[in-house]
């Protein structure tokens, strides 16, 4: 989810801007990498070796460690070693996902965690089991021919059902992953049915048992607890070791923090909450950022530029195309099909991408005024498709939620499908692609996490939420912060997916402040909104002016343009 982009199941590709998301590794750099990890002899304990500038090990570890003479698998790991004293000892990373490798994404982002935490630490990032460049690695795919162009897609819907049309690809294409990763994969001795976040947790038990016992950890005070750095899916996974092993808990940050409760229980309702919000901020940047800089400005007011996004929607509506026997009807519900995921993709890092969102926006009203495929076409230029790793998106998302939506039936979908879409305009969607994706999905987790989340861990955990995230609402963060005694919740007034896309000092000092020697925000643990897109710093006046507004006009669009 840190670096989760929006999850288009009716294409079985990912829709991302490649200028701005240099973690997904270009073909030339993944051979690479898995060369480097191929020369790389496997060892049950932690054997480092030179590699990029960095240092990389593959631990051998077993599927089940309740079966450990049974199958085995080999999980590569980069460290980026410290280099100043005092030596702290190790932190763990985990960017997001389920599904994204870890073992990349710290590649890109180096430089930056060591500028936060301190070069007084290792950072480590393990690649999780099935994934990126473990073996063996969850061999799922659909055929070619399924992964197709949007062109191919408008050919496909027709007449009065092109809602139905979406989910009900959706629905057929999930099935046959399924199918083909039983096939593949099926069984208890398979890697896709030990994949779930409990494993890993085991894995970094192993990994910091093995840390512990080895000379490196010498003068480190306690080298056999967790200091992490978790991301979006990475809270789950810090949510699950300190709910699982409290007494080996160090220092944790938790940023952008998913519900635990409403993740392994399969619901996907605590996700949207704050959305809108993050969409319709963007107005208010465009309008201080003025025409010199924001293509889309018009008006007066941020409100006045929001009317006339309104009113490109307005004329998108496919329902009514579909009534009037318009011939273009399929483009006009084939645009809002496209544009959605890649604008849900863009609040993910406003400060990177919001100047693009006001190309974007002007590409849709050229599309709404006259609707063709090569408008839609022109709506996608510059979005490179990406086909994810959905196998193992879906071992570890619907493991963990012990298959509960397995079997329904897209009727019964339908109502949570409406639910999504009252809760966000911007991103219902999104998250019902994972619901349909699992309720397909027949592999099974048996040695996932059953207990409850909470508790009095070793040390207080920092839960960290932006107050307007687009995944991971701030009332996550907080909850957290309830569940787990002596837990905080560090707040940042910025919008965007975790502290990272913020950019925001305050924020970063009191993460540092953390790691470095265990001191928690306490009463200051607010950050005052700092400069976002455009480098524009909003007042606190300003930054409301329009918001409620447009909320409410958003909310309405749900009712009534959901796809």
């Amino acid at each position: 989810m840190l670096f989760d982009k929006p999850l288009v199941l009716s294409g079985f590709m990912t829709l991302v801007m490649s200028t701005t998301l240099p973690i997904i590794p270009r073909e030339a750099e993944r051979e690479q990498t898995a060369n480097n990890f191929k020369n790389i002899t496997a060892s049950r304990t932690l054997k480092w070796q030179l590699c990029y500038s960095y240092y990389c090990a593959v631990l051998d570890v077993p599927f089940d460690y309740n079966k450990p003479d049974g199958s085995r698998a080999y999980l590569p790991i980069l460290k980026v070693p410290a280099t100043t004293k005092p030596y702290k000892g190790m932190i763990m990373t985990n960017f997001g996902g389920p599904g994204d490798s870890g073992v990349s994404t710290l590649k890109s982002q180096a430089t930056f965690m060591t500028q936060i935490v301190g070069n007084n630490y290792d950072i480590v990032a393990i690649e999780p089991r099935g994934i990126g460049f473990s073996l063996p690695k969850a061999d799922c795919s659909i055929a070619s021919g399924n992964v197709t162009n949007l062109k191919r897609h408008i050919k496909k819907l027709h007449g009065p059902y092109l809602g139905d049309d979406w989910f009900n690809m959706t629905y057929i294409t999930a099935k046959e992953l399924d199918q083909n990763c039983s096939q593949n994969n099926g069984g208890s001795n398979q890697i896709i049915s030990h994949m779930s976040t409990a494993d890993v947790v085991r894995d970094m038990i192993n990994i910091l048992n093995q840390y512990a016992a080895g000379p490196e950890s010498y003068g480190v005070e306690y080298p056999r607890d967790l200091n992490f750095w978790g991301y979006s899916y990475g809270t789950i996974i810090g949510q699950t070791f300190a709910s699982m092993y409290p007494d080996r808990v160090g220092r944790l940050v938790l940023d952008g923090v998913v519900d635990a409760d409403d993740y392994n229980a399969g619901l996907n309702l605590k996700s949207l909450q704050d959305t809108d919000k993050a969409f319709s901020i963007f107005f208010e940047y465009c309008h201080a950022a003025g025409p010199a800089n924001c293509a889309y400005y018009t008006g007066s007011s941020a409100h006045d530029i929001y009317i006339r996004f309104e009113n490109s929607i307005n004329r998108l509506d496919a329902k009514v195309a579909v009534g009037k026997g318009w011939s273009n009807a399929t483009i006009i519900s084939q645009t809002l099909n496209a544009f959605k995921p890649i604008a849900f993709g863009i609040l993910y890092n406003p400060i990177a991408r919001f100047e693009y969102l006001g190309t974007l926006l002007i590409k849709l009203e050229n599309q709404s005024q006259n609707a063709t495929l090569d408008g839609l076409e022109a709506i996608t230029k510059g979005i490179e498709a990406v086909t994810p790793q959905l196998g193992a998106f879906a071992a570890v998302k619907c493991g963990d939620s012990g298959n509960i939506r397995y079997n329904l039936t897209l009727e019964i979908l339908r109502q949570d499908i409406f639910a999504r879409q009252n809760q966000s305009y911007m991103g219902g969607e999104w998250i019902t692609s994972s619901d349909i994706l699992c309720s397909t999905w027949s592999s099974k987790a048996p040695t996932r996490y059953i207990g409850a989340f909470g508790g009095k861990a070793k040390n207080p955990i920092l839960f960290v939420g932006n107050e307007r995230d687009p995944i991971t609402p701030l009332q996550n963060a907080r909850k957290g912060a309830k569940i787990f005694a002596k837990a905080e919740v560090l707040i940042i007034d910025g919008t965007g997916h975790t502290s990272i896309t913020t950019n925001n000092k305050c924020a970063f000092g009191k993460i540092n402040k953390y790691f470095q020697d265990g001191t928690l925000p306490g009463v200051h643990n607010f950050c005052a909104l700092e400069a976002g897109p455009w480098n524009i710093t909003l007042s606190k006046h300003g930054k409301g002016a329009a918001i409620a507004s447009i909320m409410e006009d958003l909310e309405q669009m749900s009712k009534n343009y959901g796809m």
